[in-house]
């Protein structure tokens, strides 16, 4: 498995980060910084007269679209797992949904990579998505909660394309803001939308940006909820957590009873589900002597729902670390991977998104954070695309999973089995 990663700083959540800079050969126009403070042009939920979004249709998901986008979070899963056998967490719902927007202004072959990775077509995953979304509401039980907005230059010379901003209106809801990327103040405020919109777990994306800079496209994650049934302080104790490599930590293990036994090919797991009862976090541990990245690796989209969806009515034993780490990583090579190479090449063709076209991608960046305990689950992620100037029951005994090595875990809503965050904990 070829896996690639950068550090850099969700939709744990998601968020995705496009920006855009123009290849034409002509220096750009000098203009004056602006003010330090970020103008909403238009917004999703207040157009104004200038753009209309278009009314994308919400589309039911079917069986085949689940199994398509199974079959891509497994592939993102797959290629984003650390190299250095880290504990790595990645949202595949941030990701997607980031491409999916920078997708919509893609044309010719670039667009054709985009869909050809998603397995349909952009239409058709912004119908999917704005269907999706619908789903995945906050509850009085669960916070989940997305933002997406979209950054662009107020260069007078660049011409953003109105019939993809009405696009992606129309699916994406984004806000919009207009701002100078040649002050260092626009870094700040796209720093703070993201740390808002991740309630904190995510303090920045960028550290800086180029001046050339033209769009940044960003979609925000963040999921917080309690345990249907919390630990309680005597369900807690220090046992020992073997880590990849051999090591043992010292870990705060907590124990309980749930029903939903899993089983799949060199792993068994279980599930344990937050109040209200439409979402669970799933675990699922590779058996003795299966390395956890040659398991991850012989994951695909059906194996996994096959495996989600034939879970077993039986009662675990199931004791599981408190854990809380944070993430990052470059998709960059891991998408060359999967087949998206002309968006990342100076012959990009990006002119459904900016007049004259002449952009492309120099970056993909994904970053994350965790925290799991005795109360519930913490979760949130940030994605970034950047783009520069081209030059029932069974009463038996009890199965029991012990989670006292390396293992998968997936945060899953009941109603699809889709996960929207998918990770390997190698360490406490």
């Amino acid at each position: 498995m070829s896996v690639i990663r950068r550090i850099i700083a969700a939709l744990l959540v998601f968020t995705v980060l496009l920006v855009a800079v123009s290849c034409a050969a002509n220096t750009p126009a000098e203009e004056t910084t602006g003010s330090s403070t970020a103008e909403p042009i238009k917004k999703a939920e207040d157009i104004g007269k200038d753009v209309t979004p278009d009314k994308v249709s919400s589309r039911t998901l079917t069986d085949d679209d689940v199994k398509k986008l199974a079959e891509v979070y497994v592939k993102f899963f797959k290629t984003s797992t650390d190299e250095n056998k880290k504990s790595s967490l990645i949202s595949p719902l941030s990701i997607i949904t980031a491409l999916g927007m920078t997708a919509d202004g893609a044309a010719s072959n670039t667009k054709a990579q985009f869909e050809a990775l998603f397995g349909m077509k952009t239409e058709e995953l912004d119908e999917v998505m704005n269907y999706y979304y619908g789903l995945l509401r906050s509850s009085e039980k669960v916070k989940f909660e997305y933002a997406n907005s979209i950054w662009y230059t107020s260069r007078s010379d660049i011409k953003i394309r109105e019939d993809y901003i009405s696009r992606v209106l129309g699916a994406y809801y984004p806000q919009l803001y207009s701002v100078d990327f040649k002050d260092e103040e626009t870094v700040k405020m796209i720093n703070a939308w993201v740390k808002e919109h991740t309630d904190g777990m995510i303090e920045k994306i960028v550290d800086r940006l180029s001046p050339l800079t033209l769009m940044v496209l960003i979609n925000a994650l963040v999921f917080d909820a309690k345990w249907s049934s919390p630990y309680d302080d005597y369900q807690i104790s220090e046992m020992t957590f073997n880590a990849y490599g051999g090591k043992k930590q010292t870990a705060s293990m907590m124990h309980s009873s749930e029903y939903g036994y899993i089983t799949m090919k060199d792993a068994v797991g279980f599930q344990k589900y937050y109040e209200g009862g439409n979402w669970k976090f799933v675990a699922l541990l590779p058996d003795a002597g299966v390395d956890v990245y040659d398991f991850v690796d012989s994951l695909d989209g059906k194996t996994l729902l096959d495996a989600l969806n034939g879970v077993k009515g039986e009662k675990v034993n199931a004791s599981m670390p408190k854990f809380s780490y944070d993430y990052d990583i470059s998709l960059v090579d891991a998408l060359k991977s999967l087949g998206l190479t002309d968006a990342f090449d100076d012959f990009a063709d990006f002119t459904g998104m900016i007049e004259d076209g002449g952009i492309m991608i120099s970056d993909v960046i994904h970053k994350t954070h965790i925290d799991v305990d005795n109360a519930g689950t913490k979760a949130a992620a940030v994605t970034a695309v950047i783009m520069p100037e081209a030059t029932s029951y069974n009463p038996v005994i009890p199965k029991s999973v012990v989670l006292d090595r390396p293992f998968v875990y997936l945060i899953v809503d009941t109603e699809t089995n889709l996960p929207i965050f998918m990770g390997v904990v190698t360490e406490i």
